[in-house]
């Protein structure tokens, strides 16, 4: 337990350095954008997050797989990553730019590549980046990447807003490609120096990790999809101030859930340590943390509630609806914490699969829920869905790592490869 405090309390101490500038960001970010372009930019960056996932294939993941375990693997592994998105990427940002003329078609084709290539594939560089440091367990650079990032978009929120007061959503999407490529290059270079150069195996390794890379990169996008679908569809019904508006108390959700994450990511690596065989040690961690992060995620929905007031006074009052917005969202993050924590250990356990099906489901749920309650709701549909998938997949990954752990693990074998033929 002693790695592990040592490892969040590393990742927590970044995220509290990080959070201030983040904050600092969405407010400035908030006011320097309209209402309606914050919504259309915001469409986008949600569009682009589900596919940002296929843009590595995964590869951080498997990277951390393989080399959690043993760490001599790093240059083969750090080489496959890299290799992934010059073989990958591109090719998803030009598909990215023609399926936004039908989803956000108020954006338009510059500002959907901007943001495809900035946020699905500079910015996602960046965040394997960061995997590789979580991987060999040197947590404090991970959070100085995730760091210098926020510190980055910070400045230039604020430069743009001391300059141009108002900006459009492609003027600010143009200033970020920027500043996600400089942090790219950063981060990149980071890992070089700390650790060593990558190592090119080929496509023939490439290929030979892409079939568990895409289950990772399902799973991850699964994960973007039932957190972002709603922001496209109320891009892609014309709702853009309405998507401002939600979006908005989104943001808030996501940097008072940065405690929670920052736990759960420390405890990543140990779990695909500790594999299949370990079983109990895992059910012992995650349980551990579930007791805080689910305190955590308490505390934090009471703090919401009583001063999502407070909103329209920092954000400007073409933001008074987001404080309702935001009490309706509220418990996401006490839910958030009942899911991760089961559904990392099941990653660790080896059950990638079934993660990553149950997840796919809470798609198909979410989005079902989304057509019916979007168009007649608006924002408050979103928010009604966002809850309801955000619970039900926390009770679904409790009962599925129940049923898991009681599964002898020559079955999980099994299971797993029938699941893989299919």
């Amino acid at each position: 337990m002693n790695l592990l405090t040592r490892n969040a309390a590393s990742m927590f101490a970044g995220q509290c350095l990080s959070v201030g500038f983040q904050v600092g960001y969405f407010v400035l970010l908030a006011r320097l954008l309209i209402p309606a372009e914050y919504g259309i930019y915001m469409g986008v960056v949600a569009l682009a997050a589900i596919l940002s996932q296929y843009t590595a294939l995964g590869s951080g993941f498997v990277f951390l797989k393989h080399v959690a375990p043993d760490r001599s693997r790093y240059r083969l592994y750090w080489g496959n990553t890299l290799l992934t998105f010059v073989i990958a990427g591109i090719p998803l940002i030009l598909l990215l730019g023609v399926g936004a003329h039908w989803l956000a078609p108020k954006a338009g084709l510059l500002l959907t590549l901007e943001v495809g290539l900035g946020d699905s594939l500079l910015v996602q560089l960046t965040t394997c980046a960061s995997q590789v440091f979580q991987t060999v367990e040197q947590m404090e650079f991970t959070a100085a990447v995730s760091f210098v990032s926020n510190l980055l978009r910070f400045l230039l929120v604020a430069g743009m807003s001391l300059v141009l007061h108002h900006a459009s959503a492609l003027q600010w999407a143009s200033g970020a490609l920027v500043v996600s490529g400089f942090a790219a290059c950063i981060a990149i270079t980071a890992v070089i120096i700390r650790l060593g150069k990558p190592q090119f195996a080929g496509l023939r390794f490439l290929a030979a990790h892409a079939g568990e890379g895409l289950a990772f990169a399902v799973t991850s996008s699964s994960v973007n999809a039932y957190n972002d679908l709603d922001k496209v569809m109320l891009t892609s019904l014309g709702m853009d101030a309405a998507n401002g508006i939600y979006s908005v108390a989104y943001r808030v959700v996501n940097l008072c859930t940065i405690p929670i994450t920052s736990i759960c990511m420390a405890a990543v690596p140990s779990y695909f340590a500790f594999g299949a065989e370990r079983r109990g040690e895992s059910n012992a961690l995650t349980r551990y943390l579930l007791k805080r992060t689910a305190l955590i995620g308490c505390c934090g929905a009471v703090g919401m509630v009583l001063m999502a007031p407070l909103l329209p006074r920092f954000l400007g009052e073409g933001y008074v609806s987001s404080v309702s917005a935001l009490r309706w969202l509220a418990l996401i993050p006490l839910f958030r914490s009942v899911q991760w924590s089961a559904a990392d250990v099941l990653s660790g356990m080896g059950r990638q699969n079934l993660r990553m099906y149950l997840q796919m489901m809470a798609v198909i749920f979410n989005l079902s829920l989304n057509f019916y309650l979007i168009p007649r709701y608006s924002w408050r549909g979103a928010a009604w869905s966002s809850l309801a998938t955000d619970g039900l997949l926390g009770v679904v990954m409790w009962i599925a790592l129940t049923h898991a752990s009681e599964t002898q693990p020559s079955k999980v074998k099994a299971i797993d490869a029938w699941a893989n033929e299919g």
